[in-house]
């Protein structure tokens, strides 16, 4: 029938809403996103979605639906996300390696101390229990994985550079566990 099963029929055609009683119109909102939640995950947001069909409500009336706000997490510039834990590459100096030291981390909500042990290497890993992400569903906090980075200077002072030489006469490269490891497996693979 020309009624389209709406019980009447609408004599002057609107051309803005083409008959469906109704026009799209943008709006923002704002949407409360919780801490934690992962790439992907949907945000509802009640009564926020489309409107009921006008078949089922002709005055627009009815109870609209939900929008369903999918997360697009940004990649952060210092910190890399491991589920819950937060991993971030701290570089720290030869001496500090060396030596061993107090840290000032950086952390979601700020800094934390952490004590690096004397003899660290590159690529040590280094754990901050409670300091990552919380978990949307258990409230605990995932940890901080720490990389220890360490980096050579490339410029050094004539100071530092007689420091360095007097070090190195003193070094027992035979000990030196990686580089004995090192010349091993070189002295396997090549014969010697």
């Amino acid at each position: 029938p020309r009624c389209r099963g709406r019980g009447k029929v609408i004599k002057e055609h609107c051309d803005v809403c083409r008959g469906k009683g109704r026009v799209p119109k943008k709006r923002k909102l704002t949407v409360k996103i919780p801490a934690g939640v992962h790439e992907g995950q949907a945000v509802r947001v009640q009564g926020e979605g489309e409107p009921p069909p006008p078949e089922a409500s002709p005055q627009g009336q009815g109870i609209r639906g939900d929008l369903h706000v999918v997360i697009r997490v940004k990649e952060h510039p210092l910190f890399q996300r491991d589920g819950d834990n937060l991993v971030v590459e701290l570089p720290i100096s030869f001496s500090q390696a060396a030596l061993g030291a107090e840290i000032d981390v950086p952390t979601i909500d700020g800094r934390r101390q952490l004590r690096i042990h004397a003899g660290a290497q590159h690529g040590d890993i280094y754990k901050l229990d409670g300091e990552g992400l919380p978990n949307l569903r258990s409230g605990r906090h995932g940890d901080l994985i720490t990389i220890i980075r360490i980096e050579i200077p490339k410029k050094l002072s004539t100071k530092q550079q007689e420091i360095l030489r007097e070090f190195a006469e003193t070094e027992d490269h035979s000990v030196l566990p990686e580089s004995h490891g090192f010349w091993k497996k070189m002295k396997d693979l090549f014969g010697g």
